[in-house]
C-alpha cells in the first residue's frame, strides 16, 4: 500500500519542540519522532510503502515509529493511496521552488529548484504536473485535463499521475494538500 505525506511543514516551535505541519485551514503539530517518519515518507520510489517507511524508522533508531505512523495516519498527515481516484480526488498539489526551465542540451529534462541549491531533475509529465498545480483544485481535475488531451479516460490515468508526484514530494518541489 503506497504511502504519501500530506502537509506543508512550517517549522519547529520551542520550548515545546513540536513540529508544525499545515493541512487545509488548521495546523497539525508532530513529535520528533512522528516528524521523523513523515520526513521518511517523502522518498522517491514509486511504491513506496508504510513498510519502507518503518524499516528506514528502524535503521534510524526512531522509537516508537509504528505509533507514531498510526497517529500521523489519523490525523491526516500520511496516506495511502489504496485506490488512485479516490486519492486524486481527494488530494492536490500545491507547487513549492521555483521553475528553472530545460535547456537545448536536454529538452526532456526539466529544473525545479530554488537559488543555491542542487535542482531537481523532472521528466516533462511531472514538470507539467508542478507547472499547473496551483489551478487544479483537485489531482482528479489534472487526471481529467490528461485525459481529454490524450483520448484516455481519466481513472486510467490516475496511477501515472500518482508516479509523477512522487519525485515532487521528495525533491520538495510541492506538497500535497486536502483538496480545495
Amino acid at each position: 500500500m503506497t504511502v504519501f505525506p500530506v502537509g506543508h511543514y512550517m517549522g519547529e516551535r520551542h520550548p515545546e519542540g513540536l513540529h508544525y505541519v499545515r493541512l487545509g485551514l488548521a495546523h497539525q503539530t508532530m513529535t520528533a519522532d512522528e516528524f521523523g517518519v513523515w520526513v521518511l515518507s517523502h522518498q522517491d520510489s514509486p511504491q513506496w510503502s508504510l513498510e519502507d517507511v518503518l524499516a528506514l524508522a528502524a535503521k534510524a533508531s526512531l522509537p516508537d515509529a509504528e505509533s507514531a505512523a498510526a497517529r500521523l495516519l489519523s490525523v491526516g498527515l500520511l496516506t495511502t493511496a489504496d485506490d488512485p481516484v479516490a486519492f486524486t480526488r481527494s488530494y492536490r498539489l500545491e507547487p513549492l521552488s521555483v521553475g528553472i526551465g530545460n535547456t537545448t542540451e536536454n529538452p526532456d529534462t526539466y529544473l525545479v529548484g530554488l537559488p543555491d541549491t542542487e535542482p531537481a531533475r523532472l521528466g516533462a509529465s511531472a514538470y507539467e504536473l508542478w507547472q499547473w498545480s496551483a489551478l487544479a483544485p483537485t489531482l482528479w481535475h489534472t487526471c481529467e485535463i490528461r485525459a481529454k488531451v490524450a483520448g484516455e479516460a481519466p481513472a486510467d490515468l490516475a496511477p501515472a499521475l500518482l508516479a509523477d508526484l512522487r519525485p515532487l514530494l521528495a525533491n520538495s518541489c510541492g506538497y500535497l494538500d486536502t483538496a480545495r
